[in-house]
């Protein structure tokens, strides 16, 4: 009986030892946990604290010297000036860009209209109306000639030949006349001129709305030992000239220029003629003081179909 009992009290010891050891087990995880969630909940503290924005505080200003706000009120009068001028600089720059656009428009308009205008012209039906007529010409013996003129009309004119109202066939004496027509300019080349080619030529332009006629006078020179220039009874009677009909019109000239002593200036002007002759370009003549300008070292000139330039160098 005794024994039992001793058996009894060994259980029930053992079995408070262990459960003494799985609670003080249970604390010790429990502590565990605790310690590491607030470990946890202190580095999300310090991590929302590095996170928030740090507080603004106002400096404490203190007040400027003299000498401070003098150099302040010099450094505030440069930067309005510096400003000021700039404000004129790009508002003088916007009136010159203004003017130069109005100015391109304005070419750009004219360009158009005299454009429109020899369209028109073109288009309108029109007698055969002589541009340029022939001219008089006194040659040497043996010497060619050449007679042009210009016509138009529309339809466009076909020109015949004709000497002293005969009709020039270049087939009758081959080599001896040659008839051309090309961009509006028609041509008779006499080559090697007798006397006996002197007379009266003319031009006789016609198209379904009329007949135009030019006529001039060419007189062959002997070159020497007959005395007489040609033979008696063979002048003919000297032919009016006709003015020639061009229509000239200035669309861009040139401002009042400022040069430099010692440097040089250009000059540049742009005409419209009318009728277009690819052929026959328009002269164009600079004056200064109305007295003309002829090329030499201190002045160059040269035209093209768009503009006629002149540079001018000082001597000096």
């Amino acid at each position: 009986m005794a024994s039992v009992k001793k058996c009894v009290c060994q259980v029930k010891s053992d079995y408070a030892f262990q459960r003494n050891k799985y609670v003080m087990k249970q604390q010790q995880q429990h502590t565990q946990r605790k310690s590491s969630f607030k470990s946890l909940s202190q580095v999300r503290a310090q991590a929302t604290e590095a996170m928030a924005e740090q507080e603004y505080t106002i400096p404490v200003f203190r007040e400027r010297s003299v000498e401070e706000r003098e150099e302040y009120q010099r450094v505030s009068s440069n930067v309005e000036k510096g400003l000021s001028v700039i404000q004129e600089e790009l508002h003088r720059m916007r009136m010159a860009t203004k003017a130069q656009v109005d100015s391109l428009a304005l070419d750009r308009q004219v360009k158009d209209m005299m454009t429109k205008r020899v369209e028109f012209l073109d288009e309108v039906p029109k007698m055969p109306d002589f541009i340029i007529a022939l001219r008089p010409h006194t040659v040497w013996e043996k010497t060619p000639i050449k007679l042009f003129c210009t016509v138009q009309g529309n339809p466009r004119p076909i020109v015949k030949w004709y000497k002293e109202g005969v009709p020039v066939d270049p087939l009758s004496t081959p080599g001896k006349y040659k008839i051309e027509s090309k961009y509006g300019v028609h041509s008779l080349v006499i080559s090697r001129c007798a006397v006996s080619d002197t007379a009266e030529y003319s031009a006789v332009a016609t198209n379904s709305h009329g007949v135009a006629t030019s006529k001039a006078t060419v007189i062959v020179k002997r070159a020497s030992g007959a005395g007489a220039s040609c033979h008696l009874g063979l002048v003919p009677r000297m032919t009016e000239i006709h003015p020639s009909k061009l229509e000239v019109t200035l669309i861009d000239h040139f401002p009042v220029s400022f040069g430099v002593e010692g440097d040089s200036i250009s000059l540049v002007c742009s005409m419209v003629v009318v009728p277009n002759l690819p052929n026959l370009p328009p002269l164009a003549q600079w004056y200064r003081d109305d007295k003309l300008l002829k090329p030499n070292k201190f002045v160059e000139m040269s035209g093209g179909w768009r503009s006629s330039p002149a540079h001018t160098a000082s001597p000096g």
